[in-house]
């Protein structure tokens, strides 16, 4: 047991509610009582320090997990952004095709009608 942990086991057992000081000031508890009561409070604190760390490695985990999404997001984003301006520069070059189409239909009518009156 190190120095720091039978400190903060002196340090909880001296606060004025918890009974084991009372009852070591008034020596009716035995020492083997002490003892055991301390080792239990000294299993919970190792306890609560391994769910601690597990829970930091969880945190670091999901923390790299999170980074991870965030820039696929960022790679889809920036994909996105040039699929819309290559959809633009398409959209820009077959509105040559569009008018032409028009004139087409245009042109058609009058043509049959031309060729109606020459033939």
């Amino acid at each position: 047991m190190t120095c720091f942990k039978v400190y903060l086991i002196w340090c909880y057992l001296k606060q004025p509610g918890i009974k084991i000081y009372n009852a070591m000031t008034s020596d009716k508890v035995s020492t083997k009582t002490l003892l055991q009561t301390c080792d239990g409070i000294l299993h919970q604190v190792d306890e609560t320090l391994d769910l601690f760390n597990e829970l930091q490695l969880q945190h670091q985990v999901l923390a790299t997990k999170a980074k991870t999404l965030h820039d696929a997001c960022d790679r889809l984003l920036i994909k996105k952004q040039r699929l819309i301006e290559f959809a633009e520069a398409l959209r820009s070059k077959l509105k040559y095709f569009d008018e032409l189409e028009n004139v087409r239909e245009w042109i058609q009518p009058h043509n049959g009608s031309c060729n109606n009156c020459c033939g």
